[in-house]
């Protein structure tokens, strides 16, 4: 506001304060009208941000590839008369890699399941008296520990024959049976360095 009492002092001051602010309006002006021509994409890099789009990426994704906001993205796609056949195109792809993500994580929930079972179905098996015989006689006639891990459903790899060994020799212990199990028939003992209880470790 103009003051009443008006001096060529402050007339001269009011009017340096309005030029400055309408200087600075002005230059405000001019940046956000050469801002949008300064950042406006090239066709082909248009071209390129609706193929990176097309491929699945996401809007945000292709706007920090390009330096842009997702939003800007959105608008510069929306102008290309390709845009709804590339939208399509991202949500298929989106759609497929969901479902390829489920699929995996379903298995590998199955695979871990199945395995659990194994492990206690297994134990819960060879701990009954007629299986229970039926390994120690296996083992007295020289089969191998992942041949006794395989009888009870185990797959008859290093760590199954490790953790057998280990089951059958509590088992045995806590029945009072010989351990380790002694071989008999002539059968051959397995090779390996035998350990403090006298059995060979599973190395089969």
């Amino acid at each position: 506001m103009i003051p009443e009492h008006l001096t060529i002092r402050s007339l001269r001051s009011t009017v340096r304060r309005v030029v400055s602010a309408v200087l600075g309006e002005l230059r405000q002006i001019a940046d956000e009208e050469a801002r949008p021509t300064k950042r406006r994409p090239a066709p082909d890099r248009k071209v390129d941000m609706l193929n990176a789009y097309r491929e699945g990426a996401s809007l945000r994704a292709v706007g920090e590839q390009f330096g842009v906001s997702g939003s800007r993205v959105q608008q510069i796609l929306k102008s290309m008369p390709d845009y709804q056949a590339a939208r399509d195109s991202a949500k298929s792809i989106r759609r497929s890699r969901s479902a390829g993500a489920r699929s995996a994580r379903q298995q590998s929930l199955h695979k871990t399941t199945i395995a659990r079972e194994v492990r206690r179905s297994w134990k819960e098996v060879s701990e009954r008296d007629d299986v229970f015989e039926r390994l120690y006689e296996m083992r007295a006639a020289g089969k191998k520990w992942k041949d006794l891990a395989e009888a009870v459903g185990r797959p008859p790899d290093r760590s199954n024959a490790h953790s057998t060994m280990l089951h059958m020799k509590r088992q045995a212990r806590a029945r009072g049976r010989p351990w380790p199990i002694r071989q008999v028939n002539g059968a051959a003992r397995p090779s390996g360095t035998t350990s403090l209880d006298g059995e060979a470790p599973p190395t089969e």
